[in-house]
């Protein structure tokens, strides 16, 4: 049976039907996660234990003001929720470890169980890395090589492929004036991407030299 739409979801939340608040919150938290560690650019696995409360209150919080927000698609309602974690992450973040990498409890990136990174920012590109690389290993490649790209190379991706925002809202959320800029942005970013994938680590460290 196919899934109702994200959509419907909101609009039901919104007119107060609790089973559908609890199904926004479980379809957005895994790609909430990873769209927080991408944003502040850090390892999922660097600050894991953190990162998953903040995200829980944040969307706690979001959902009890859904009223507030005006729905337009999918990619609208995660991008806004990817907003509120990533300031509320932070300004714990500074508190707690004034933003000093590797400070947070760590958990194993397998752990999660999760091939989000994987399913959504690989899907629809043509250009795939190397066979034999899978699962978990597949997950740790994405990781490493989104964080080693330029910070509006990763942002595009982010927004693209992990909240599924259209090319006008990711234009509208970059400043970057036309549609076509925000096209040609994020190609550019999905090459750098492949590249990385495709050659490992090594090039992956040379892209953060």
């Amino acid at each position: 049976m196919d899934l109702e739409p994200t959509s419907g979801l909101l609009c039901r939340a919104q007119q107060g039907d609790a089973s559908a608040t609890d199904e926004l919150l479980r379809r957005c938290q895994p790609r909430l996660r990873h769209i927080v560690a991408l944003r502040v650019g850090h390892r999922l696995a660097e600050i894991g234990a953190e990162v998953d409360d903040i995200v829980q209150e944040a969307l706690l919080d979001a959902f009890r003001g859904l009223n507030t927000f005006v729905p337009r698609n999918d990619g609208a309602l995660l991008h806004w929720l990817g907003e509120l974690a990533t300031n509320r992450f932070r300004d714990h973040w500074r508190r707690e470890h004034s933003l000093k990498r590797g400070g947070g409890p760590a958990k194993v990136f397998d752990a999660y169980g999760s091939h989000v990174l994987s399913a959504s920012i690989l899907e629809g590109n043509a250009t795939t890395p190397s066979e034999g690389a899978q699962g978990a290993e597949l997950e740790r490649r994405l990781e490493s090589c989104l964080l080693a790209l330029p910070d509006t190379d990763r942002q595009v991706i982010v927004m693209a492929r992990l909240c599924g925002m259209n090319h006008a809202e990711i234009t509208e959320a970059l400043g970057l004036g036309v549609e076509s800029s925000s096209r040609a942005q994020l190609a550019r970013a999905l090459v750098k991407l492949s590249q990385c994938l495709t050659l490992g680590d090594d090039h992956a460290r040379s892209l953060t030299s």
